[in-house]
């Protein structure tokens, strides 16, 4: 089957999602948890300050942009550090459209100080294109296991009917939900593939996107049950599973190597400010959980 009717639907889906979406343009996009995300550029590509220790720069941003009412996406480090609350995930994949805005700010009348509007425009469409290659990858992960008008049915639901619409095409494309989903589905379909026949290449994306999830958000990963439980159906599969683990050892060790590489700059970061390669950031009052005081 060529997949047309879900071909369709892919098409439908993204060109109401790009016209919503510049029907009701945001002016300021790195704000709120955005701007902790996005925090790691500036500071690291145009202040040379990781650590946040140089307090002028920050105070000129927040005067100038006011991203929020207080700076509640840093914690205190030692030494006078400031340390980002969130991983460096989202900053990760910002970093193509901040790069590209760099280079045209200047030239284009703007302020190359990371948060001016090249940089709200270019972060903000990477954002958007992300999301949609989402919907791409969904799509084939759906047709693996439905027919075409199951999946074209499936996409349309998912697309209109869940929040997914709404954080990409409305007031969230910058937050981590779309982004996520876009990791979520390429994991899948690398599993899937991997499955199939076992390559390296997808040896390599189960390993990377596996470490991008957990680079968003640490407790993302449990996704790794994705491709380790996949298609344990019965002691047979898993005889499967293991056979083909055995035949290709080095897929294993290759994945856990790009996973690694994924997410140590996060592990970096951790280390350059607070000298400790784990450093747990949720430390302000009302965050967390709190299992051994129950309320």
């Amino acid at each position: 089957m060529n997949g047309r009717l879900s071909r369709y639907a892919l098409i439908a889906l993204v060109a109401v999602t790009i016209a919503v979406r510049c029907s009701f343009p945001q002016r300021q996009v790195l704000t709120w948890d955005v701007f902790g995300y996005y925090l790691y550029l500036p500071a690291a590509f145009i202040h040379d300050d990781v650590a946040l220790r140089d307090r002028a720069w920050l105070d000129e941003v927040t005067r100038a942009y006011t991203p929020s009412t207080t700076l509640y996406q840093l914690v205190d480090g030692p030494d006078g550090a400031r340390v980002i609350k969130y991983s460096s995930g989202m900053a990760v994949l910002y970093a193509p459209g901040f790069l590209i805005a760099h280079l045209l700010a200047e030239p284009l009348g703007y302020p190359a100080d990371g948060f001016s509007p090249p940089y709200q425009i270019a972060v903000a469409l990477g954002c958007l294109a992300f999301a949609l290659l989402g919907l791409v990858l969904f799509r084939h992960v759906l047709l693996h296991f439905f027919d075409d008008r199951w999946s074209a049915l499936v996409l349309l639901l998912i697309g209109f009917g869940t929040n997914w619409f709404q954080l990409t095409a409305w007031d969230g494309t910058l937050l981590t939900h779309s982004a996520l989903f876009t990791l979520f589905a390429w994991l899948m379909l690398a599993t899937i593939r991997w499955h199939q026949r076992p390559t390296w290449a997808q040896a390599i994306r189960i390993g990377l996107v596996l470490g991008l999830i957990t680079l968003i958000r640490p407790s993302e990963l449990v996704a790794a049950l994705i491709p380790l439980l996949w298609g344990l159906r019965s002691a047979a599969d898993r005889r499967a599973k293991w056979n083909a683990i055995g035949a290709h050892p080095l897929h294993l060790l290759g994945a856990a190597v790009f996973f690694a590489l994924a997410v140590s700059p996060q592990l970096l970061y951790w280390k350059a400010t607070t000298g400790q390669w784990l450093f747990y950031s949720y430390v302000n009052p009302g965050e967390g959980f709190d299992f051994a005081t129950p309320h």
